[in-house]
């Protein structure tokens, strides 16, 4: 949907929501591990250490996995906005920085339907994005191949 904008920048915005997509399975599944120690808590005297190590391994990675986020999200606006991409240029608002934003405004100002938006805040972004970019890309006429 990127490509006519720019084959390059579209790669590498793949790329990096690839990575992003990559480290935040990985997060995801260190999840079970915090939930393991903190449910031993009473069986394990270096409790506090096991924490601190957890937090110092995967915690971290959710700061690559924001980070991939805010930079495939302006990639996208930036690519939307030329006109030039599949997408109709009011999609450049539906992308998950802002859905994310939007989250925690809603956790801020509306706390009692934002405490069920926040904690899936991220996957709730990138679905209500791409349910969106599939939607729109189901209303284009099918756009031939280029030749390579």
């Amino acid at each position: 949907m990127l490509r006519p904008v720019n084959r390059n920048l579209a790669l590498l915005a793949f790329l990096v929501g690839a990575y992003g997509f990559i480290i935040g399975g990985i997060w995801m599944g260190s999840r079970a591990n915090i939930a393991a120690i903190v449910q031993l808590q009473t069986a394990i005297p270096q409790m506090q250490i096991l924490i601190e190590l957890y937090q110092l391994r995967y915690e971290n990675l959710l700061t690559v996995i924001r980070s991939t986020t805010v930079i495939l999200s302006f990639i996208m606006i930036g690519m939307i906005l030329t006109g030039k991409s599949l997408y109709p240029r009011w999609i450049a608002l539906i992308n998950p920085a802002f859905l994310i934003i939007f989250a925690f405004l809603l956790f801020k100002f509306l706390p009692s339907i934002g405490k069920y938006v926040m904690p899936v805040a991220l996957n709730l972004a990138f679905c209500i994005f791409f349910a969106f970019s599939i939607w729109v890309a189901r209303q284009k006429k099918p756009v031939p191949k280029e030749e390579p």
